[in-house]
């Protein structure tokens, strides 16, 4: 019933404790998740019936402890004794706009509420209001039976005669004698019955401005489609939902949703679902146990199907590469494997390294999901999964990527090189090694370089026996350098007798061979940029001649010991 009292007087002095606000706020937060749950399920529901007894239990311990619960109403937030306990700036789904559009500027909850009352206030404020004139808030609260929950309107609208202007309005006792005069009152039969005047509850005077607003609202909120209203309820679920089990079920509807919604092609609109989640759970507030659950429910969204839709979105620029990688990001490691197969099966490479980024940030420990697309026939998919490995940092699957030595796709084995390169790993420089047989000569010089730069000593004594073989000289003197210098950057002063010897080596017949020969032993000795080295070079300076001769003395002055050798 309305109510003008200004309720309880408290002091100026006296001081409202934060657990009482909490508690008023905890009220109506129940209120507010328990009418949209009677919204969304029958009354022989768990969840309904779940959510109804969290607001009794709420409501009876503020109010057995106060007495009453006075919630004053603004334009699109509530407060209580000055300080906010709701806000909502939605025009559509704001508890406070509802009140304050009929002129109500308060509520008073008070002590014995019963649960007939409850439940026909929420479903009074949980009732999309229509056109019909009849059907405000005000109006229903005035024809159900609430002795425990009053509210009181604003003064200009309140009825009131000439000699009572700022008094209480009316009582129950002048409202039942008006309504009993109403209905015995005799009207000439001769008379039209009149039809009843409504008077506004609150009248507003627009402008042209808000005029136009409203209708551009109106036709905005036309467009709205039903999937948004019960997004709407679940965000506001997930937000304040504390109990883990009630929180699970909620968790796994949106994530059913968010797969439905992209299966349908509405793909922006599931990104901006998936980044309210990931906003949601990135909250300090937020349990940590609940991030759990949300985690591992998102992980099941995208799956082959999804795939498969978001490579029809991407062909289709509906989907940019920003909501691609939020969408891999909050969806987890369980999306892991559809995703590696869109990245399969995309061309554009804006797209692809947004892919290989997700997932690399993603792939932390989960070698598993990524070895069946390392046995992929296509190259390029292979050649990404092992540089998404090599990012992430993931040794323990170096036996299958050195399997790779042999792959057809010289891209592949230039990728495997890189790979053992990065990882420190035991048997790193043995996989390397393997790619000295390789049949393709630029494979061979970059595993000879790698082996160089990762000082890989047990390779040492196997090149050492190859310089010796009476295949050596048969081999390009690109691959016969670079087969030196990493001898000598693995091998240093062990080595240098070695390069002398070959350095000294005379080719009475073929000044060609010799050259080459000399060219190979400098290459080496600078690699081992040692006293040693420098004192090999002079003593063969002065034995050779011409040509090969300048090509010594040039080593000589490239040659500074204790400093780092310099590439050639």
């Amino acid at each position: 019933m309305p109510e003008n009292n200004s309720g309880k007087e408290s002091s100026e002095e006296e001081i409202i404790s934060p657990e009482e606000v909490s508690a008023a706020k905890e009220v109506i937060q129940s209120i507010v998740k328990t009418s949209k749950a009677f919204k969304m399920y029958l009354p022989n529901n768990p969840l309904h019936q779940k959510f109804f007894q969290d607001l009794k239990t709420n409501a009876a311990s503020f109010l057995g402890e106060h007495g009453e619960l006075r919630i004053e109403v603004g334009q699109f937030d509530l407060h209580y004794e000055g300080y906010t306990v709701y806000e909502n700036q939605d025009i559509k789904d704001s508890l406070a706009f509802k009140f304050y559009s009929d002129g109500i500027t308060s509520l008073i909850f008070s002590e014995g509420i019963e649960d007939s009352e409850l439940k026909d206030f929420l479903n009074i404020i949980g009732t999309e209001l229509q056109d019909e004139i009849d059907d405000d808030i005000v109006t229903r609260f005035w024809t159900s039976d609430l002795p425990h929950i009053s509210y009181t309107l604003a003064d200009e609208f309140l009825e009131s005669d000439a000699d009572n202007i700022g008094t209480r309005a009316t009582t129950e006792e002048a409202q039942e004698k008006g309504v009993r005069s109403a209905y015995t009152t005799e009207v000439e039969p001769s008379e039209p019955i009149p039809k009843p005047i409504i008077v506004p509850q609150n009248v507003l005077s627009l402008s042209e401005k808000e005029i136009d607003s409203l209708k551009a609202t109106r036709d905005l909120e036309e467009k709205r489609k039903p999937v948004e209203e019960v997004t709407y309820i679940l965000y506001s679920i997930l937000s304040v939902e504390k109990d883990e089990a009630l929180f699970s079920e909620f968790s796994k509807i949106i994530a059913t949703l968010t797969r439905d919604i992209i299966f349908l092609g509405e793909i922006n609109y599931a990104i901006g679902l998936i980044k309210f989640l990931n906003k949601l759970s990135m909250n300090e507030s937020f349990p940590a146990k609940h991030k759990e659950i949300l985690t591992s429910d998102m992980g099941t969204v995208i799956n082959d199907e999804i795939s498969q839709n978001l490579q029809v979105a991407i062909n289709g620029n509906k989907i940019t590469p920003e909501g691609l990688k939020a969408m891999i990001l909050i969806t987890g490691k369980g999306a892991i494997a559809p995703i590696c197969k869109l990245l399969g099966a995309i061309e554009r490479k804006d797209f692809r390294k947004v892919i290989m980024d997700s997932l690399t940030e993603i792939g932390k420990d989960s070698m598993e999901a990524f070895l069946p697309f390392l046995k992929d026939s296509r190259w390029f998919l292979v050649r990404n999964i092992i540089i998404i490995l090599k990012n992430i940092g993931d040794v323990s699957g170096i036996e299958h990527i050195g399997r790779l030595a042999t792959h057809s796709s010289a891209k592949v084995k230039n990728e495997v090189l890189m790979y053992l390169k990065d990882v420190s790993h035991e048997k790193a420089g043995e996989y390397i090694f393997r790619f000295l047989g390789d049949n393709d000569i630029s494979i061979r010089i970059r595993a000879l370089k790698i082996l160089a730069d990762t000082n890989c000593t047990e390779a040492l004594e196997p090149m050492i026996s190859s310089v010796k073989s009476e295949h050596f000289e048969d081999m390009d003197i690109s691959e016969r350098m670079a087969l030196f210098e990493a001898i000598g950057g693995i091998g240093s002063d062990e080595v240098v007798p070695l390069f002398k010897e070959i350095l000294t080596k005379k080719y009475w017949f073929n000044k060609t061979k010799e050259r080459d020969s000399v060219v190979c032993a400098v290459s080496g000795l600078k690699k081992v940029n040692t006293a040693s080295a420098l004192m090999a070079l002079e003593e063969a300076s002065g034995a050779k001649k011409g040509e090969i001769k300048t090509i010594i003395t040039k080593a000589m002055q490239a040659i500074k010991p204790g400093a780092p050798a310099s590439p050639n």
